[in-house]
């Protein structure tokens, strides 16, 4: 466990480098256990009027371990006294709120919860406006009330989660007894987020071998990494590959499946002893499981879900990703307080490098 002093000193960094600044701001958040309790005590430390983090039973821990854990840091960074825990969600606490984070606990936020927002208040989505999921905020009634909705760019040099994603396979790929160095590795995604992800592997001497499911016969990027067709898995490559990593993030399409680019009776029949590493993206995780296959995790996570995220490297990624969703946030309220419209606080806020907006065809398909 990271002694709380050196994650209080991360808080401090990615405040300093996103300049962030929640003065005289109320933030409905989350408490949590692990990585995710810094997002409360982050917010005091950035100068919120009062935090209130929000928590229930789950299975990371009770509301109880949540709050201890919370409260830990928050001690330690010195700003407890600005937290508060409320036992449920009220109107009451959320219309006090000037930002509302999608994290964990605090979702879903459905129309009712925004029915008790006030008129000057935002959403900030914890990731990109691709990796959207509509359980996870009801965008609607958001347009409805005039309650402005931005997503974090996770590609900002001071947040980084594309490289922190390739770190997180590095960890992966050891975990399942790859050695990364020299290694052939099969990587299945189609978004910013997996090429900017199989860089680090790149960097340590894989040879990445790209495969889009969303375009047939898709040229590798600049550096040379190889692209197989997407109607399917050449069995070549997989006979050759030294692990499979699904990181396929904005398709519900099954990857690995009986309608997939490959079947588990493919995998196992080309190479028996191929680790099957999944991130993100939808498989038949049953299949794979009464497989002979290695599959990491055991349970892998529906589509539109991670099996792993960059907490598992540590809070510092956490913290930084929360910072740029903070001071979307903030910066959303703080235009609509001004005197902007809604769309004119998303458009002046979206031009930041920390914001990320929804494409005109997903708020097409989402209003």
């Amino acid at each position: 466990m990271v002694r709380e002093e050196a994650v209080h000193d991360w808080i401090e960094d990615a405040r300093r480098e996103l300049q962030l600044d929640l003065e005289g701001l109320t933030v409905y958040t989350e408490a949590a256990t692990g990585s995710y309790r810094t997002t409360a005590p982050l917010a005091a430390v950035a100068g919120a009027r009062n935090v209130k983090a929000y928590a229930t039973d789950s299975p990371y821990g009770t509301r109880a371990d949540a709050i201890a854990a919370t409260k830990k840091l928050a001690e330690t960074a010195d700003v407890d006294g600005i937290i508060d825990y409320p036992e449920r969600k009220s109107k009451q606490d959320v219309n006090e709120a000037d930002v509302v984070l999608n994290n964990g606990f605090v979702r879903p936020i459905d129309a009712e919860m925004i029915d008790w927002m006030k008129p000057t208040a935002s959403v900030s989505l914890m990731y990109e406006p691709w990796e959207f999921r509509r359980a996870d905020v009801d965008i609607s009634a958001c347009f409805r009330n005039g309650i402005p909705v931005l997503g974090t760019n996770e590609a900002d040099d001071r947040i980084r989660t594309y490289e922190y994603i390739g770190e997180l396979l590095i960890k992966l790929a050891h975990e399942a007894n790859v050695s990364v160095l020299g290694s052939e590795i099969l990587v299945v995604g189609s978004s910013e987020l997996t090429l900017g992800a199989i860089d680090p592997l790149d960097r340590i001497g894989a040879k990445v071998v790209l495969v889009d499911p969303t375009r047939d016969g898709v040229t590798g990027p600049d550096d040379g990494k190889d692209a197989s067709n997407a109607t399917g898995i050449d069995q070549d490559q997989l006979a050759d590959a030294d692990a499979l990593v699904v990181l396929e993030h904005s398709l519900d399409e099954e990857i690995i499946g009986p309608r997939g680019l490959v079947t588990v009776e493919e995998l196992v029949s080309s190479n028996v002893g191929l680790p099957v590493i999944h991130v993100c993206g939808s498989v038949d995780a049953q299949s794979l499981n009464e497989s002979v296959l290695e599959t990491y995790p055991d349970e892998p996570a529906a589509a539109g879900h991670m099996s792993y995220t960059v907490g598992e490297l540590g809070p510092e990624p956490i913290i930084r990703l929360q910072a740029g969703g903070l001071k979307v946030g903030a910066a959303l309220t703080r235009a609509r307080r001004a005197g902007a419209s809604v769309q004119e606080a998303i458009e002046e806020v979206a031009a930041m490098d920390v914001a990320s907006n929804f494409s005109e065809a997903t708020k097409r398909d989402l209003l």
